[in-house]
This record gives structure tokens, C-alpha cells and sequence, in this order.
């Protein structure tokens, strides 16, 4: 008779990025969540849209690499996203705050009020902002949406919900807030874009995409300098980063990397400083407990020694294994901060912070 698992497995999390695909999924252990699979699959044609046939193909994938059924909660088609933060009259006047939000996105977005969902959560008050309710609204696409739901339905997934990374990332990375009055900053590096997000009271409560930084802008910059080959460009900025070594003067590609990196990195230095004069004068009265890092750029070696350094707040990247255990079986090799943003959509209706 097969002995049943004492782990009871949870939805998975789906985030699909420009080169890889990021996939959790949790279980129910002893001690609370684990994570019980964990994947990053490379993009059947990077930079191109999903297809059904992809979508087939990682739910194959995926249950040989030990997932468990087939629902899942994916991640919003981010660059398809607008948030904004709105000023609203008082819940207490009985205006019809939804309506009034969903008209001024509308206004702002240049869009239809009925061509979109809107998701609106309310903020906790800015330091000079009594008066009025604030709150912070995101906005898809009907067309968006429902174009990823029916590819992979008609892929034979059973999608939960589409959820926005900035919320997922929130979830994942709740408990590692001190303070409840503190403040947290999170930055996304993803392969074609970066996201400042800033927690507050564990609620997201303002995004901002970064403009110019990437590790797209990065690799870019390599080849058109050095002339590296994809896979050399990867194992460059993984392996050299920002960290420089006793043996670089013998090797000045590895100078001329560090150094492209490096002035990429004071680009998203000086971007920072903006993001985070503006929660600190929205939120004067709330420290900046630190900056989280996630996503796959999160991993590029002495990349949060830069950053703390330059904008002196704790920096460190987060990923899965430091968030929540990791079941004996998961490869190591699939505990990239790139997944954090998986972990989180794993958590999605859970009530957990982890």
C-alpha cells in the first residue's frame, strides 16, 4: 500500500517574465507553510508573448517537477498595469468612492471607465492628509486579462485569480516587517524593468516604475562594449557583479563589466533617492525600516552592499528559502529571489503572511 504524503499541497503561483517562467507551490507542513515545488523555466521564445502551446507545455513541465494539480493564481500582465494614488472625499460623506475612482483612472488613463477592472484599497492617511480618504488604484484591461485567463484555461489550468506583483511580493515579504508603523521599500529587478514599491502598515502604498534600469539595459550595455555571447553576458554579471577582486587587474573585461554594472546600479541609486523622498515626506512620521530587494537582478553579487552604502538604509535581497522552509527535495538552484514574487501569489487567499 503507497504511503500518503503528510503535506498537503496549496495552489500554485505563476509568474510569467520576458525569459523565464517563475512557478511555487506550498504545502501544509508540521510548522506551517513549506515550500513543497519550486521552478524557473526559460522562456520558449523570450520576449514574445506567452502562447497555449507554452502554457500546455509548463503545466507538463511543472508536474514533473513535482507540482501537484493545476490551479493557480497568476500574475497580472504587469507592463499592462496603471496604479495611481487618488485623493477622495471622506467614507463618512456617503460619496460612491469605487465610482468616483474608477471615473478619475479613467480620466487620467485616458481609457473607457468600462474597459477595465479596477482594484482599490484604501491608504493609511499621509502625515498632512486629514480631510479626505487616500487610496491606491490599479487598474487592467479587460482585453489583458481575459486574453492570459482564456490561454491558459484553454491550456487546461483552473485559474483562481490574476493578482498584482506589488501585492503578492507585500504578502510574501509581511513578516520580515519590524515594525508596524515602519515603513518598507521593495525593489523588483526584473529582466525588462524595475518596480519601487513601498509598504506601509503592511499595505502597499504607492509603485513606481523605474525608468532606464534593467538587466536587459545591462546585458545590452556588455555587448555592445565587449561583445559577449548570451550565455557569457549571464555568467558575467552573476558571477562579477559589483564586487571587485584582487585578480581584475589581469583581466579587464571583468574591470570594464564591473564598471558597466556599476554605473547602470548609480543610475537606480540616484532613482531611488526620488522614490524614497517621496514616502518620507508622504510619511514623515514613519522610519524607512529597510529595502528589499526581489526578482532576478536581486541575485547579482555585492548588489545590496552597493545600495546600502549609497542610500544608507539596511538593504538585502529576499528570497523563497528566507522566507519560508523548503522541502528536502527542492533543488537549490530554484531558490532565487526571482521567485519571491511566485511565493507571494502561492499565498494568495491564504490570510498568512508566511
Amino acid at each position: 500500500m503507497t504511503r500518503l504524503s503528510r503535506t498537503r499541497t496549496h495552489l500554485i503561483g505563476i509568474d510569467v517574465g520576458n525569459r523565464w517562467i517563475k512557478a511555487v507551490q506550498l504545502g501544509h507542513a508540521a510548522n506551517g507553510w513549506q515550500v513543497h515545488a519550486a521552478a524557473m523555466l526559460p522562456r520558449t521564445m523570450p520576449n514574445e508573448p506567452l502562447d497555449e502551446s507554452e502554457a500546455a507545455r509548463l503545466r507538463a513541465t511543472l508536474r514533473r517537477q513535482g507540482f501537484t494539480g493545476q490551479t493557480a493564481v497568476l500574475a497580472a500582465p504587469e507592463p499592462d498595469i496603471c496604479c495611481d494614488v487618488l485623493e477622495l472625499p471622506l467614507r463618512s460623506s456617503g460619496a460612491p468612492l469605487d465610482q468616483i475612482a474608477k471615473m478619475e483612472l479613467a480620466r487620467i488613463q485616458q481609457r473607457v471607465p468600462d474597459s477595465f477592472e479596477m482594484a482599490m484599497w484604501e491608504l493609511p492617511p499621509p502625515t498632512r492628509g486629514e480631510g479626505s480618504t487616500h487610496v491606491m488604484v490599479a487598474a487592467c484591461a479587460h482585453s489583458d486579462g481575459d486574453a492570459m485567463l482564456d490561454l491558459f484555461e484553454d491550456a487546461g489550468w483552473h485559474i483562481k485569480a490574476l493578482d498584482l506583483t506589488s501585492c503578492a511580493l507585500a504578502r510574501a515579504c509581511a513578516s520580515t516587517i519590524s515594525a508596524r508603523d515602519a515603513m518598507t521599500a521593495m525593489i523588483d529587478l526584473g529582466a525588462t524593468h524595475t518596480t519601487f514599491t513601498l509598504t506601509h502598515q503592511s499595505i502597499v502604498a504607492y509603485e513606481r516604475r523605474i525608468p532606464d534600469f534593467s538587466i536587459a539595459a545591462i546585458r545590452e550595455t556588455i555587448a555592445s562594449h565587449i561583445g559577449l555571447d548570451d550565455e557569457m553576458i549571464e555568467h558575467a554579471i552573476t558571477q562579477i557583479g559589483l564586487f571587485r577582486r584582487q585578480d581584475d587587474g589581469v583581466d579587464p573585461d571583468a574591470v570594464q563589466i564591473r564598471d558597466i554594472i556599476v554605473q547602470h546600479v548609480d543610475r537606480l541609486i540616484e532613482e531611488l533617492r526620488v522614490s524614497i523622498s517621496y514616502a518620507r515626506h508622504r510619511y514623515s512620521d514613519a522610519p524607512m525600516s529597510q529595502l528589499v530587494l526581489v526578482g532576478g537582478g536581486a541575485a547579482i553579487p555585492g548588489l545590496d552592499e552597493h545600495i546600502a552604502e549609497n542610500i544608507e538604509i539596511d538593504t538585502r535581497p529576499l528570497a523563497p528559502s528566507d522566507l519560508v522552509d523548503i522541502r528536502s527535495g527542492v533543488d537549490r538552484s530554484n531558490r532565487s529571489p526571482a521567485l519571491t514574487a511566485a511565493l507571494g501569489l502561492a499565498l494568495h487567499g491564504t490570510g498568512s503572511s508566511t
